[in-house]
């Protein structure tokens, strides 16, 4: 059965699963707005509603007889037979056939960036790293194999990449992969055997005092501002792209409620004192935010001012090689130190992992213990506790 959906770019698609596994999804090429889509009837709300000087519900009934069409013609076969069907009986360049790789990350990371997907930037970065390669020459999804798998490797490292960001250019590679091989686009699964080598990574968090030492420092203008919003982040444990959303009205009771952009979860968190501070001083809504990149310098230097400098040794695979250096601990302090050291605060008060998770939003203990390096703090602990040091 065929259904319409409104997506959160404001595009209507037309739906019909081929198999309980296997949508086949269409962009109709329409646009309208949320307010004039009745999503429970997935239909405008006005009959008489246009598009580019076309009716809307006129093309959706279009689309719905022509896939009619295509699946008498084509009643068992695959998701990429009816959706060329479709496009030869709706004389429709909107539907796509591919069979280059990099055509169609092309247009996934544009659906990304439409979307406000909060990595679009990272395919972005990831697709340029692979037409650099390719000398912007075709690379058909047949040929996404092993040996491409290990002379692309090698391309990366010779960058000097770190570890982990040559292990995340694959983790987006076998992403696109995928959702092309559900689509039907291609059956080449040799993606699903592409190693992502991450490394621990030497990250660091800021202790209670540390963070009422930067808190406490008289700063002002920008420095000011990312000092307070990076306070916040500190005692709510909310990604980068929330912090902004933290506002006097989201408080009730003592505890604020916020839905993470990112997963839809509801977080319930404890109003920090320092938190209602800042609130107060900009009488309950925040300031404008710096970019994530801007954020970052900003809070660097507030954190120097703050007196952060321990020295720091730092250890990272870059370009295969392993590399050893000392740091200034407010040289390594960036938006995501943040939310990392609510997490390590709250486990060196005692807190259970598991509740720490509920406010960080981890799903496994296994991927929370990387997070916060568990063990480590745990024996940590449990060593301090001995009279042997004391």
């Amino acid at each position: 059965m065929a259904t319409f959906r409104r997506e959160s770019n404001g595009y209507i698609y037309l739906y019909h699963w081929i198999n309980p596994t296997t949508p086949l999804k269409v962009s109709t090429k329409l646009k309208i707005e949320l307010t004039d889509w009745n999503k429970k009837k997935a239909r405008p709300r006005d009959v008489n509603a246009t598009y580019l000087g076309s009716n809307i519900i006129d093309e959706m009934k279009r689309y719905e007889n022509t896939l009619g069409e295509s699946l008498i013609k084509y009643p068992e076969d695959s998701v990429q037979v009816v959706r060329h069907e479709l496009g030869k009986l709706l004389n429709n360049s909107s539907i796509k056939e591919y069979s280059d790789f990099l055509e169609y990350f092309k247009d996934f990371k544009e659906k990304a960036k439409q979307e406000e997907r909060s990595n679009w930037k990272s395919y972005n970065t990831c697709y340029k790293h692979l037409c650099k390669y390719q000398n912007n020459k075709p690379l058909p999804f047949s040929a996404v194999d092993m040996r491409f798998y290990n002379s692309y490797n090698n391309y990366l490292l010779s960058l000097k990449l770190a570890a982990n960001t040559v292990a995340n250019q694959w983790k987006l590679i076998k992403a696109v992969m995928s959702k092309a091989f559900v689509e039907e686009y291609h059956n080449n699964a040799t993606f699903k055997h592409f190693k992502q080598r991450m490394e621990q990574a030497d990250t660091i968090y800021l202790s209670v005092g540390e963070l009422s030492r930067m808190m406490n420092k008289k700063l002002s203008g920008h420095l000011e501002k990312a000092r307070d919003y990076f306070i916040i982040g500190s005692f709510t444990g909310l990604r980068f792209e929330d912090w902004n959303r933290v506002k006097q009205s989201t408080i009730k009771d003592g505890t604020m409620s916020i839905r993470a952009t990112k997963t839809g979860e509801v977080s319930i968190i404890p109003v920090h004192p320092y938190v209602q501070q800042i609130l107060d001083k900009y009488e309950g809504v925040l300031p404008p935010k710096p970019s994530n990149q801007k954020m970052n310098d900003y809070i660097k230097v507030a954190a120097m001012r703050a007196d952060i400098n321990d020295d720091i040794e730092v250890r990272i695979t870059r370009g295969g090689k392993k590399e050893i250096r000392t740091e200034k601990k407010h040289d390594l302090v960036t938006t995501h130190t943040a939310r990392r050291s609510l997490a390590t605060n709250l486990i060196l008060e005692g807190v259970s992992p598991y509740v720490v998770m509920k406010v960080t939003g981890h799903k496994s203990l296994s991927s929370f213990e990387r997070y916060v390096k568990l063990r480590e703090l745990e024996a940590g602990i449990e060593l301090k506790s001995l009279s042997f040091f004391s």
